[in-house]
């Protein structure tokens, strides 16, 4: 399998990508955005956005809550043995929405269908 390289996935995706360990989430901003949580470069497992950065429900509580959860999409997230989680901070709804809706289109996550 190849290397996922983080200088590759910043210039290719424009996001900030950290692995899928809860110490590294747990530096990721509890701000508003979305994220994508992948296997490799084409792999893709979820993709999701934060609606506030308020009352635990920012970007990093969010995916917090698909590492830990017990949820069927947790469940799902898990059987298929992330790697990395990118995020982008993007605070305006209607942008927030139609980067979520390009990248469910772009890569058709397993555990969005």
């Amino acid at each position: 399998m190849a290397r996922i390289s983080q200088d590759t996935f910043s210039r290719r995706f424009n996001m900030t990508w950290k692995n899928w360990t809860r110490s590294e989430i747990e530096s990721i901003p509890e701000s508003r955005g979305v994220y994508a949580i992948i296997y490799s470069d084409n792999d893709w497992i979820y993709v999701g956005q934060s609606r506030t950065s308020g009352s635990g429900q920012g970007m990093r509580n969010r995916i917090l809550e698909h590492y830990d959860g017990e949820s069927d999409q947790s469940s799902c997230i898990k059987r298929e043995v992330p790697r990395k989680v990118g995020y982008e901070v993007i605070y305006n709804t209607k942008e927030r929405n139609d980067r979520e809706n390009e990248l469910i289109n772009e890569h058709n996550p397993t555990c969005n269908k």
